[in-house]
């Protein structure tokens, strides 16, 4: 009986020996580390450069009539979107001044105020990782007027090389406005943003789009389409030297290229 009894004595002891060396071991596991946050998509994958094509005259000026009409064009597409752009566009570039906060189940906050034209907005930019994918939601709100609008919202793969954006017309309207697709390939640094769909004079398959193609000698490009006139419009010019070419069957009446050169001056094409 005492054997017994000592043994048991020996027993309970060793267990709560035990229990207190894992308790232990418990209180010397390090913190688990925080999830790492997602790069914010580049401003290239929502925001078109208007300002690609050389020189400064917008106006079918003398000598230089097809340079002239490929600004018209490009001048066309920023005139009927840039109204319900600004904010979004703004919002998405200041995001890239903030710091975000984590939320929780891979999602984290961007939370900022950004001014535009002398007006307060409240931007909250989600980013979560879903997969292979991140999904970005932009909730935007002004005081007396609105408030956690979904402005605009879109998906990327985590390699950044495929990004799609579905930007809504306004807090007053919120349909679907526009849909922004960009990719890039980080083998060769091609690059090109797509805008699709804009209200009243641009249809819902008219587009414009704007790429790089690094070893062409033609390296910038625009194409539009509007859906309306059928009309395609494509313009190529090199970035560093400024010469380039635009064709369009509708307005100059042939399926030709009509070039410029360095000085922006009508010539024939090679």
């Amino acid at each position: 009986m005492k054997t017994i009894k000592s043994f048991s004595i020996f027993v309970f002891v060793a267990v709560l020996l035990l229990s207190v060396s894992c308790r232990k071991e418990q209180k010397q596991l390090p913190d688990k580390p925080m999830p790492e946050a997602p790069e914010l998509p580049p401003k290239s994958s929502f925001v078109m450069d208007y300002n690609g094509l050389p020189g400064t005259k917008i106006a079918d000026e003398k000598g230089r009539a097809n340079i002239g009409y490929a600004k018209f064009n490009v001048l066309f597409w920023n005139t009927v979107l840039i109204g319900n752009l600004a904010v979004p566009m703004a919002a998405f570039s200041e995001s890239f001044r903030n710091q975000p906060q984590y939320l929780g189940t891979l999602e984290w906050l961007w939370s900022y105020e950004v001014i535009v034209s002398n007006k307060k907005y409240q931007a909250k930019l989600f980013g979560k990782k879903m997969g292979t994918d991140i999904e970005w939601k932009m909730y935007v709100s002004k005081e007396g007027a609105f408030v956690d609008f979904l402005w605009y919202e879109g998906v990327m793969d985590q390699s950044y090389q495929q990004i799609e954006w579905m930007i809504y017309e306004s807090a007053a309207n919120p349909i679907p406005f526009l849909t922004i697709n960009y990719s890039a390939d980080a083998s060769n640094g091609k690059q090109s943003i797509r805008y699709t769909r804009a209200e009243e004079i641009v249809t819902e398959a008219s587009y414009i789009e704007h790429g790089n193609l690094p070893g062409y000698d033609l390296d910038r490009y625009y194409t539009i389409y509007l859906q309306g006139d059928d009309k395609l419009t494509e313009i190529e010019w090199n970035y560093t030297y400024g010469n380039g070419r635009v064709k369009d069957p509708v307005h100059f009446k042939d399926t030709e290229w009509h070039c410029w050169d360095e000085q922006q001056l009508d010539v024939e094409c090679p």
